[in-house]
């Protein structure tokens, strides 16, 4: 490959990751009607299958909007500016190559894993962020998970249904772009 594709590829990648980030933030704010329902998991997993480091790209593309949309300050966007790396993180330790039999089981589950685990993850900066004057101990703490279980289980659900999407979304990028970025 010369130089020439090589950049052509690369601006190519830019362009079509930069829409990701901005559909991962259309999508986010569509779905804002649903609490802790959106596709956010799906296309990180989607994304970091296909382009593996690349996809950090439309993740902080989304992470830096949602500040800008949302607030910096009074928003999730501290959370989010490490909730979404710890999901690419966990993707980027799966097998390159992986039967598809697996695929359509481990993405949802893991969508799922990280929707329950989100209340957990981002408590520590919400608890401090939110309650700064709250005087900290296990007991108010464990109180303040307990409380966003039920929103936990909602956002699970929702993911396991979204990254039911991976599976085939990828085999049409694969078909499309070719296998080579996996």
């Amino acid at each position: 490959m010369n130089a020439r594709t090589q950049i052509h590829n690369s601006l190519r990648d830019l362009v079509v990751l930069s829409i990701f980030g901005a559909l991962m933030v259309i999508s986010d704010q569509l779905m804002n009607f649903l609490p802790n329902v959106h596709l956010i998991a799906m296309f990180v997993i989607l994304l970091t299958r296909f382009y593996r480091v690349k996809a950090l790209i439309p993740i902080y593309i989304f992470v830096l909007l949602d500040g800008v949309l949302e607030g910096f300050f009074l928003s999730t966007w501290v959370m989010y500016s490490y909730i979404w790396l710890i999901l690419w993180f966990a993707v980027m330790l799966l097998p390159k190559k992986l039967p598809k039999t697996a695929e359509a089981v481990i993405y949802p589950l893991l969508g799922a894993a990280h929707g329950l685990l989100f209340g957990i993850l981002c408590s520590p900066a919400s608890y401090f962020l939110f309650f700064p004057k709250t005087v900290w101990s296990f007991a108010n703490y464990k109180k303040y998970i307990l409380s966003g279980l039920p929103f936990d289980i909602v956002h699970m659900t929702g993911n396991f249904f979204a990254c039911m999407l991976v599976f085939p979304l990828l085999s049409l990028m694969r078909k499309m772009y070719g296998k080579k970025r996996t």
